[in-house]
């Protein structure tokens, strides 16, 4: 494929896991010159955020072609491995990555540094940030424990997102709104404690069936000596007439 051509032709570390899932290539672009260059970084920004799998956009040139804005500062070229000869590839290669772009992002415990850049993005997306007080998020990072955890996204240094985890939850009332028996209704062991339910109801079952057949025996033993018992007298009688 053109990807294998790609690899046995530039040198790169990071073309080490070319892969079409992996891989746009840019065919057309065109801008007003007086914004193209950011233009064309906002286009670049946008399609790795919209195609999150992504992790390199690929420009071909005809060699002859010199770069040009606003390539210069979006795309950085290839070199060419050292058994190839220069004179025998017609076409350049450039690559715009994602982690230029978008910047390498880590996730991490949150700390209360990372304060001052959550605000922002939490007053902007949360309708109630201002009633609930300053230093809410402050707050919540610092009273982290076994049962509360607090995550930020950090790219380039900053935070730039966060996600709260409890395990405080209401679970009767979980239980009782939503279907949870799939997952074995947030309790931890439910699926064996059921088990072990299930078979000491099926023993106790076992037990009081095996106990009441014997009681009908019982009562049928009973009943027989019983019937016996007034056969024999009532042919002592018939015999004493």
């Amino acid at each position: 494929s053109w990807l294998d051509e790609v690899q046995s032709l530039w040198s790169c570390t990071y073309l080490d896991d070319l892969h079409p899932s992996t891989t746009l290539v840019l065919q057309m672009f065109f801008a007003e010159h007086l914004h193209d260059e950011q233009v064309l970084n906002e286009v670049i920004k946008m399609a790795l955020v919209t195609f999150t799998e992504v992790e390199r956009i690929m420009l071909f040139l005809p060699v002859k072609v010199p770069l040009f804005e606003p390539l210069i500062g979006n795309f950085e070229p290839l070199v060419l491995k050292e058994t190839v000869d220069p004179d025998a590839v017609d076409v350049q290669a450039l690559v715009a990555l994602r982690s230029d772009f978008m910047g390498e992002m880590q996730v991490r415990t949150a700390v209360v540094e990372d304060h001052d850049d959550l605000v922002p993005i939490f007053k902007a997306q949360h309708h109630q940030a201002e009633e609930l007080g300053e230093f809410f998020l402050a707050q919540m990072i610092q009273e982290q424990d076994d049962n509360n955890k607090t995550l930020v996204a950090e790219v380039n240094g900053r935070a730039v997102g966060l996600l709260s985890l409890t395990a405080d939850a209401e679970l009767e009332t979980l239980q009782e709104v939503f279907e949870l028996e799939p997952f074995d209704y947030l309790v931890k062991g439910y699926a064996e404690e059921a088990l072990r339910v299930k078979e000491s109801h099926v023993e106790r079952e076992k037990r009081r069936r095996e106990e009441h057949t014997e009681q009908i025996d019982r009562v049928k033993e009973e009943a027989k000596m019983q019937v016996e018992e007034e056969f024999e007298q009532f042919l002592t009688e018939r015999q004493e007439m």
